[in-house]
């Protein structure tokens, strides 16, 4: 919601979706969950929030036996699989340097470009 209201107050017309209840041609930036954009796909795609303790979530991480931990980590690295393939043309990952997701390290710097 927070990134809604910063998108509309630069003058970007925005829509927010919480489930799948939304028109795929509405001239609208659509910002949604990964889970809500599973199945879709978007000519560009912009991956928020990929930054530690975010994707993956640390909250996941506190499980005390490895296996759930490590099992956990598969789940979330699925899930950014599946938002990063929602893109046809253009992805773009969002972090913070120093602080980037996991998942974003494990990408060689031949397929990820920072800026």
């Amino acid at each position: 919601e927070q990134c809604q209201r910063e998108l509309d107050h630069s003058g970007l017309r925005t829509v927010l979706h919480k489930d799948s209840d939304f028109d795929l041609l509405e001239e609208r930036i659509k910002i949604m969950t990964i889970h809500s954009a599973k199945g879709l796909e978007f000519p560009v795609v912009f991956l928020v929030g990929l930054t530690m303790g975010v994707l993956p979530s640390n909250q996941g991480l506190q499980h005390s036996e490895p296996e759930e931990v490590q099992l956990y980590l598969e789940q979330q690295r699925m899930l950014c699989y599946v938002g990063m393939t929602r893109a046809a043309e253009a992805l773009y990952l969002l972090t913070i340097k120093g602080s980037e997701s996991r998942f974003v390290k494990e990408l060689t710097e031949k397929v990820v470009m920072w800026e």
